[in-house]
């Protein structure tokens, strides 16, 4: 994936404001020293969420904010330069006094220095992050103990061990698993440029741009598939890397936790098959129709469903299955979305569909 599509979309990426770090760049010794960094320990009480546009919130009961905000010292990675300077809210970027680079400022915990909040919800939220005790940089996805509640972590990885060492091409496999009495955390690799990040700042994705990243997404998925993994599909799982290629994340890992602790029909429901919404099994078939949901965010910039009321789940997805050839998207999407488990297709079919949509958009200028 390479073509002039796949540059452009980098391009559109590259537009974050966010800070990419590499590893070389994050040096504990030099950057982040005990004197020099942000340290705001977390307390057990501290309250993660966000608003509805997506924002951080952060409520530490122990961190009185000051009026004039956060003081801080920081060396900047690029002329070791040492700035003090207040911020206002966590994570916020400031200037280096002297080369004008910006930097965005780490907050450390006793397992992590976190240095970006790449996406939230009520339950899970997901941090670019330093793992100190495995001295690893990535990304560290957080299960909230203040919503999920308490389980046995001895059972919680045991559900993530086969999944460490899946050898499955792209497909980013969870490294590390801890706790604290604030939640469970799964530390993985990420990739540069983040599909939910794309969608927050874009709305939608280019047709054939999307037909492109589902094409792999789906080939991944596939592999994954023989190996009996299986899961939902959210936009937090789709990474691409400098050279384009998809990056598939979480898929599967997220399942098996939830599945654990018997929350997984009360989470994601407008990105979950009805039959797993109706505790049903999960397996290939959920994952087209979940991957069909996929499709039509990235297509229009909104999730098809809104509905959570148990009782009125099947009806809306019923009558949006009824009307799909309205809504001007693929017709394959009438196979994935078929409300008859049995009907839909395989996941190597519905990458031969997103081939077939980019020779469409190619040859034809429509799906």
């Amino acid at each position: 994936m390479s073509d002039t599509s796949t540059k452009d979309l980098k391009k559109d990426l590259k537009s974050s404001d966010t800070l990419r770090i590499v590893a070389k760049d994050l040096d504990i010794h030099k950057m982040l020293t005990k004197s020099d960094t942000i340290r705001i320990k977390k307390p057990d009480n501290i309250q993660v969420s966000a608003s509805s546009g997506g924002s951080l919130k952060i409520k530490i009961p122990a961190l009185k904010k000051k009026e004039e905000g956060f003081a801080i010292r920081i060396i900047c990675p690029q002329c070791d330069f040492k700035n003090c300077t207040n911020i206002q809210n966590l994570f916020d970027k400031i200037s280096c006094h002297q080369c004008q680079r910006k930097i965005r400022v780490p907050v450390e915990t006793p397992k992590f220095i976190y240095e970006n909040y790449i996406a939230e919800t009520p339950c899970l939220n997901i941090f670019q992050a330093y793992n100190k005790k495995h001295d690893f940089y990535g990304d560290v996805v957080t299960y909230e103990k203040l919503e999920l509640g308490e389980h046995d972590p001895a059972k919680l990885e045991a559900r993530l061990e086969r999944l460490k060492h899946l050898e499955v091409k792209n497909y980013l496999n969870p490294r590390y698993f801890q706790h604290d009495e604030t939640g469970y955390f799964v530390t993985r690799p990420n990739a540069h440029y983040r599909m939910n990040i794309y969608l927050q700042k874009k709305g939608k994705i280019n047709a054939r741009k999307a037909a492109q990243i589902l094409y792999q997404t789906s080939v991944i998925a596939d592999d994954l598939a023989k190996e009996n993994v299986f899961g939902a599909f959210l936009p937090t799982d789709i990474m691409l890397d400098k050279n384009g290629d998809v990056k598939l994340c979480d898929y599967g890992v997220r399942d098996g936790i939830f599945e654990e602790m018997n929350e997984h029909h009360h989470v994601f429901i407008d990105s979950l098959a009805p039959e797993t919404i109706s505790h049903r099994p999960h397996d290939e078939h959920s994952a087209v129709y979940s991957l069909g949901i996929l499709t039509i965010l990235f297509l229009t910039g909104q999730s098809p469903f809104q509905e959570f009321s148990p009782s009125r789940i099947s009806k809306e997805r019923e009558n949006y299955w009824s009307h799909l050839k309205e809504y001007q998207l693929p017709a394959f999407l009438e196979f994935m979305l078929d409300m008859n488990v049995h009907a839909r297709p395989s996941l190597k079919e519905c990458s031969t569909y997103y081939l077939q949509m980019i020779e469409n958009l190619d040859n034809r200028d429509h799906y």
